[in-house]
């Protein structure tokens, strides 16, 4: 990865044209957040000059007297671009600090380095500081852990990290600091390995980001693991894919009452008729990486069942299910969630992970009697992509097999 510093602690703003040219196309299609995020620091102060750790010891890979540096480096970033009209709302300056990110050298495939939670203290503080001294109104996102239990539990030096950052009783406090938001941002990975698991993981979350009064974000998931399996060892088709990636969305948001929620690769190398593990849009690239094509997945639709529907603002619902399934039955057979804004939009995501066709009645009591009703159907047909179908009002709805259907009244 290209850094903008140079070794004379110059800058160059030409280095990293490809990402800049994804952020500033984010930017023209009306994007509403972006965030910076940092894997490591600048190698020139890093312990061994690299962007990774060679030593397995869980330590940080930044120098002791190099934190003010760091910060301060960061924040003439998100300055540059904010002189350039591209404001990012947030910096995230650790990420998954829980992984000791070593390999031997020259082996590594990512940079990254472990933070415990008195260096991400250190680092937090100091950059609020540089901040609030360059008059930046950046919020910082913290602390981006590579599992969500670590939010909540752990007690490693890297564990409790609600508790330990939003807890007035806390040594590590930062929920004062200006550029603090009440916040606390996680990774989904490996809590997908069956419903249960999935289930009491952000039930745990949910009741202590409320302890402490703390929103919770889901800031990063693919089917890392092997959750999306289910138990089998053959081909997922797309669709399976694309019903597991909506299961683990709904139970973030229904059960860890996540606020936001973001994918990590929006596109790779790959088939977009199975596996599709890791990403969005798969690309079919020539033999030179030149040129190629790309075909989207139905994970793509499957996150725009919620992501297009749900918008900043809208509140989610209650449901109650007439026959009074719970949770674990319901991961089996049908999901439904119910987001809603103050002007009397209704949005309602429903997850049909069943093998056969279900009609649901919805019955609510904020529906205004002019509202008009459209569904969009996701199935493992080719061309069934949210496809928009009439629904008439106080009718029931069909869900087809293995499906993913969105109701909106407005």
């Amino acid at each position: 990865m290209e850094c903008f510093l140079n070794a004379d602690d110059t800058y160059n703003w030409n280095k990293q044209k490809g990402y800049q040219w994804f952020l500033k196309q984010a930017k023209q299609y009306g994007v509403e957040t972006l965030i910076a995020f940092s894997n490591s620091a600048p190698v020139k102060f890093t312990k061994n000059g690299l962007g990774y750790k060679t030593e397995k010891d869980f330590t940080a890979n930044l120098k002791p007297e190099k934190y003010i540096a760091y910060v301060n480096f960061l924040t003439q970033v998100v300055k540059h671009f904010d002189k350039e009209g591209l404001h990012f709302d947030y910096i995230s300056p650790v990420n998954e600090p829980q992984w000791d990110w070593s390999k031997k050298y020259m082996e590594a495939d990512q940079e990254g380095s472990p933070w415990s939670n008195e260096n991400i203290y250190n680092v937090v503080s100091k950059l609020d500081v540089s901040l609030t001294d360059q008059k930046i109104a950046t919020k910082i996102l913290l602390p981006e852990a590579a599992m969500l239990p670590y939010l909540y539990g752990g007690t490693n030096g890297t564990g409790q990290q609600i508790q330990q950052f939003f807890s007035p009783e806390s040594k590590l406090f930062m929920g004062n600091l200006a550029h603090v938001p009440a916040l606390a941002a996680g990774h989904s990975y490996f809590t997908d390995a069956n419903d249960s698991n999935m289930i009491t993981i952000r039930r745990h979350l949910a009741d202590t980001a409320n302890k402490y009064k703390v929103d919770y974000w889901q800031s990063e998931y693919c089917m890392l693991a092997d959750g999306f399996m289910e138990g089998t060892k053959k081909n997922r088709s797309a669709m399976d894919c694309a019903l597991f990636l909506a299961k683990v969305i709904h139970h973030d948001l229904v059960m860890g009452n996540a606020k936001a929620w973001q994918y990590w690769n929006a596109y790779e190398p790959g088939k977009a008729d199975s596996n599709t593990r890791y990403y969005l849009i798969a690309l079919q690239p020539n033999e030179t990486f030149t040129d190629g094509s790309f075909t989207p997945t139905k994970n793509l639709w499957a996150l725009g069942h919620y992501s297009l529907f749900v918008r900043p603002g809208m509140y989610r619902l209650n449901i109650t299910h007439a026959d009074k399934t719970d949770e674990i039955e319901d991961a089996k057979n049908l999901m439904i969630s119910a987001y809603a804004n103050d002007k009397g939009k209704l949005v309602i995501v429903a997850i049909n992970y069943s093998l056969k066709e279900q009609h649901v009645q919805l019955n609510n009591e904020i529906l205004k009697k002019e509202s008009r009703c459209k569904k969009y159907v996701t199935t493992a047909l080719k061309d069934e992509n949210l496809k928009i179908y009439n629904q008439e009002i106080n009718k029931p709805v069909t869900l087809p097999a293995r499906s993913i259907t969105t109701i909106v009244y407005e």
